[in-house]
């Protein structure tokens, strides 16, 4: 039995497809087998994986398109290995990829997945930047409430644990899979990312979203309101009147806050994110001191953000959203709101106010003061 089975599904993914199997054909770990799904392809991707002689490769064809989801679902169930590696057609790992996971993992037997930090890449191989993600496995924990933290090419896990106690991929869902059983896996399990970057992570052209629609937005609210509400019940998830905006409204104070939100959520989002916290932390037993010390970190930063995005706004004369941020910000972080010069916003939230006032103040006494003349008099008629 091998070690590690990397496992990779493509469907017409001929354009990269070559660099992606020799970046796991050069490993410096060879104890693997390379399992690779043909998922129905068209193009030259056939012949391209037939040109390969190499003992390692196991090729199953598909016959028909089954699409992504299907198609890692037949490999997990055909892989022989102890360890299972996920690799994309169209992404790159770096020659000591297998080597520092199957290492971190003997090394950590409580942990049961592993990914790693990436760099991305364009459509030529371009590095358009890096990516830094969080490793520890409550931040990740936290993280997949509302995103997906790993690279889904750039993750190994215990094959048995996850195949027989987890499961596998949601066949319901098309689009963010891995989101889902990532999220699955990290309720019963310690998960973890190495802080390095194992991975090229090649961007496309245009987002998925923009690509397939509003079925990748649904899928992701599906997941994401999944998540929230099984850590919080669903008493509270009643309760806290939790929906799919509400949850990327949350998400965006933990995040960044964009231009364009409903400001009078702010305070209820900052609400709902502390009572979230605390039933996290009780979901997964925290510590009273790992509670005390992840509270600070997550509300720290939802301070700051809300404190930015209201200068922001202040500075665009938009006070009524500059308000409800200040209002969220101390909602949810009230000792030091006024540190590193935020009282400066206080000041320049009351002077936009009064001007504001004074402005209403004068065009009322002009009309006022219209009214209160009346028409001119007449001159006396001549005599």
């Amino acid at each position: 039995m091998p070690r590690v089975t990397v496992l990779l599904s493509v469907h017409n993914g001929e354009r990269h497809l070559r660099e992606a199997v020799d970046s796991i054909l050069r490993q410096s770990f060879g104890d693997f087998e390379f399992l690779i799904l043909d998922d129905g392809s068209t193009d030259e991707t056939p012949h391209i994986l037939r040109s390969y002689d190499d003992r390692r490769i196991r090729l199953i064809d598909n016959g028909t398109n089954l699409g992504l989801t299907h198609s890692l679902n037949r490999g997990l169930r055909a892989a022989e290995g102890e360890f299972l590696a996920r690799q994309d057609a169209d992404d790159v790992s770096a020659p000591e990829r297998l080597d520092e996971q199957v290492s971190f993992l003997d090394a950590h037997p409580e942990v049961t997945m592993v990914g790693t930090w990436y760099t991305k890449i364009d459509d030529t191989g371009e590095p358009l930047g890096v990516r830094s993600l969080p490793h520890d496995s409550t931040d990740l924990r936290w993280s997949l409430l509302f995103y997906c933290p790993f690279v889904h090419s750039a993750v190994m896990f215990r094959l048995d644990t996850v195949r027989s106690g987890v499961g596998l991929y949601d066949e319901t869902i098309r689009y963010a899979q891995d989101h889902d059983l990532w999220s699955r896996i990290a309720r019963h399990h310690r998960v973890a990312n190495l802080p390095e970057r194992l991975v090229s992570y090649r961007i496309a052209d245009s987002s998925m979203s923009s690509t397939y629609g509003r079925a990748v937005d649904d899928d992701h609210d599906r997941i994401v309101t999944g998540n929230v509400k099984e850590v919080l019940g669903g008493v509270e998830f009643h309760k806290m009147r939790v929906d799919a905006d509400l949850c990327r409204l949350a998400h965006a104070i933990l995040m960044g806050i964009p231009q364009e939100i409903d400001p009078n959520r702010i305070a209820h989002a900052v609400v709902f994110l502390r009572r979230l916290h605390i039933c996290f932390s009780a979901y997964y037993r925290l510590s009273s001191g790992e509670t005390r010390n992840h509270r600070v970190k997550v509300f720290s930063q939802a301070r700051n953000n809300l404190i930015r995005a209201a200068h922001g706004f202040a500075d665009g004369n938009r006070y009524l959203e500059a308000r409800q941020c200040l209002a969220g910000a101390m909602t949810a972080r009230f000792v030091g709101i006024f540190e590193d010069g935020s009282w400066r916003l206080a000041l320049k939230l009351a002077a936009g106010q009064r001007t504001m006032q004074a402005l209403r103040r004068m065009r009322g006494g002009t009309k006022d003061r219209r009214q209160s003349d009346g028409p001119s008099p007449k001159p006396p008629a001549a005599s």
